[in-house]
């Protein structure tokens, strides 16, 4: 039975890589995995773990919110029901020139809580500060 978390995730992990112009066997070959799994995520035949997540945005330079539900599901795993060990494995994935903006956005909520996501938001993203600095 596919969960209504896949039947979203699954056409998402498929956006993404048409967008980022790569084949499932490509995506396989950089991740190690395979193209019937790959094929199983998008069509939503398989589960996928928050790090393989993290995993395909980083493939794909997206983040990682495009491949999430806004809210999770009442039966889904709530950050609050992560370990220490599932959010290191979850940071190990994203590029260190990248971690910089990690902080902010830990900062960010840790500063202003419920608001951090409208405000980190509301800010141009580095890859549209740096064009308008060339």
């Amino acid at each position: 039975m596919t969960s209504d978390y896949m039947k979203f995730v699954g056409p998402r992990l498929k956006k993404a890589r048409d967008a980022a112009g790569l084949t499932q066997g490509q995506v396989a070959k950089i991740t190690g995995s395979s193209t019937q799994i790959i094929s199983n995520e998008e069509n939503a035949r398989n589960g996928i773990s928050i790090p393989k997540l993290f995993t395909y945005a980083t493939v794909y330079k997206i983040g990682p919110a495009f491949l999430l539900p806004r809210h999770p599901l009442p039966d889904e795993t709530t950050p609050e029901d992560l370990t220490i060990d599932e959010i290191v494995t979850i940071v190990e994935t994203i590029p260190s020139d990248r971690l910089g903006l990690l902080k902010r956005v830990v900062e960010a909520f840790a500063q202003y809580e419920d608001d951090a996501a409208d405000i980190l938001r509301s800010y141009p993203s580095d890859d549209e500060s740096d064009k308008s600095k060339g």
